[in-house]
């Protein structure tokens, strides 16, 4: 495909993948040029000749059984005169976690905003669009950029860098903006720029000033200036709440909550069958597998862990939310805990500087797996005499005949059976990042705790206790 008399040119690529049981799967593979100047008619043009010059290679995926789109985007061998442009974008249309929560759009054009992290691991997050431009050793520029869509946020951001130097001496300045826009009303507009001396590759004096503004009500301007000079450093750190106020307490009843997701049909896997195909037949409720586990993931909060706000509504006081036990026929069956993935702002009081610290989602539990033990009764070993026949299939036989055909039903049948009061293994898990609770003196008081379990042995300290890395304390 051509536009702009040829200054547009698209060069497009269609798989059809339909395989005989399943839905069909649609894989597009395209390559963009874009040049400032069409060629005339006639005239063959060689792209990596001209000073202004845009290509691109773009992947997309689209499964029509699970209606997800995934689209992914990569600058290569692209010029804006003496400048060097790369970079890529993305597209994610479904559910980027395999339970299928967090389903919905994420476009992003040059990645997202430094504090927000994608939920679960099927995001394509591109590098940032890059413009760089230099002139040997003596001045060197580089601008980065980037805008995103998600479906609780607008993103963008802008960077630029400038160096130069001469004889041995030299300037850098730098400067950066990012906003995070949420669709709750909160916001973040982030500003930091800094201008250094330089002497070969060492700063000799430095003036730098990074400022943060965040919330909505209220709203809370948070900053740092720093100056230095050889060995000699002077910094101030501090915030001012702009907008004061609270944010309307909204009542919320995270229990009934939860009860209402226990009940949802939807949140319960009964676990298929292999091997066993099911009618296309309209069921009820929820149906129990014979050979597999039942499995509840509930996301609305995480279990076992002291909440101190439920979205965008504080808790008067801290709340734990469990599922003690599960009853069928008046017996208790045994149960095992499921891991998932919750954002910490949306359960815990976080500060700005604490949001920033820590991890976008932490792994808690967020459900449970009830396992029963296989009842079988006594092997039974027999044998069957049958009859071999051959049909030729150049031989039909005549409509309405009956061929005599005996089915051999042989073989040994072998059932594995739970002992009572044996635990089912649990399945292998990768632990996250892990905390330490330190007093003044950077002495731990709390070693290898979650985010959740470190903010629950801080609380009642009156600031006299900090949450870092386990990774920092040492023995």
């Amino acid at each position: 495909f051509t536009a702009l008399g040829g200054a547009l040119t698209l060069d497009l690529g269609v798989l059809f993948d339909s395989p005989a049981s399943g839905s069909p799967r649609i894989y597009l593979i395209a390559q963009l040029v874009a040049l400032l100047k069409a060629p005339m008619a006639g005239e063959k043009v060689d792209p990596l000749k001209l000073p202004v010059r845009i290509l691109a290679d773009g992947v997309a995926l689209w499964d029509s059984r699970t209606d997800e789109l995934d689209v992914r985007i990569a600058l290569r061998n692209s010029r804006v005169w003496a400048g060097e442009l790369t970079g890529g974008a993305s597209l994610f249309h479904g559910s980027p976690q395999t339970d299928g929560q967090n389903r919905g759009t994420y476009i992003s054009v040059g990645g997202f905003h430094p504090d927000y992290v994608p939920p679960g691991t099927r995001i394509f997050v591109p590098p940032r669009l890059k413009l760089s431009l230099g002139k040997g050793d003596h001045l060197k520029f580089e601008a980065t950029a980037y805008v995103a869509y998600t479906p609780s946020s607008i993103q963008f951001g802008l960077a630029g860098q400038l160096q130069a130097q001469l004889y041995g001496f030299g300037i850098r300045g730098r400067a950066i903006f990012d906003c995070l826009f949420g669709f709750d009303g909160t916001f973040s507009i982030h500003v930091e720029f800094s201008v250094e001396l330089l002497v070969g590759s060492q700063s000799i004096a430095a003036v730098m000033f990074s400022g943060t503004v965040s919330g909505c009500v209220p709203s809370v301007l948070s900053g740092k200036v720093e100056v230095k000079f050889l060995f000699w450093t002077l910094s101030k750190s501090g915030s001012l709440t702009l907008i004061d106020g609270s944010t309307p307490h909204e009542a919320v009843d995270p229990a009934a909550t939860l009860a209402a997701a226990i009940a949802d049909v939807a949140n319960w896997h009964g676990g298929g069958a292999a091997g066993l195909a099911l009618t296309d037949a309209t069921r009820a409720g929820l149906w129990l597998s014979p050979n597999a586990p039942m499995r509840l993931m509930q996301p609305v909060a995480p279990l076992n862990v002291a909440l101190e706000r439920f979205g965008a509504a504080r808790l008067d006081a801290p709340l734990t939310l469990s599922i003690d036990a599960a009853l069928a026929g008046g017996s208790t069956l045994a149960t095992t805990a499921l891991p998932g993935d919750f954002s910490l702002g949306m359960f815990l009081d976080l500060s700005a500087e604490e949001m920033l610290a820590s991890r976008g989602f932490e792994t808690r539990d967020a459900g449970i797996e009830l396992t029963r033990p296989l009842d079988s009764g006594a092997a039974v070993t027999t044998s069957a005499d049958f009859e071999e026949i051959v049909l030729d299939p150049l031989i039909r036989p005549a409509p309405g005949e009956r061929v005599p055909v005996s089915v051999l039903v042989s073989g040994l049948l072998q059932a594995l059976v739970a002992s009572a009061g044996t635990a089912p293994p649990r399945p292998l898990a990768l632990r996250r990042e892990r905390f330490a609770v330190v007093d003044d003196v950077l002495a731990a008081q709390s070693n290898e705790r979650s985010f959740f379990e470190a903010r629950a042995a801080q609380r009642g300290s009156n600031g006299a206790l900090r949450i870092v890395p386990q990774s920092e304390v040492t023995s």
